[in-house]
């Protein structure tokens, strides 16, 4: 495992994350309007 293995992962993990959040967001606003 590299050094910049690790990092990277957690980074796509939080880009993945954060996509989620949106998506819910978006779920949520079409239910609610």
């Amino acid at each position: 495992m590299s050094i910049f293995e690790k990092p990277r992962r957690s980074f796509c993990k939080k880009v993945i994350l954060l996509g989620d959040a949106v998506n819910t967001k978006k779920m949520i606003q079409n239910v609610l309007a």
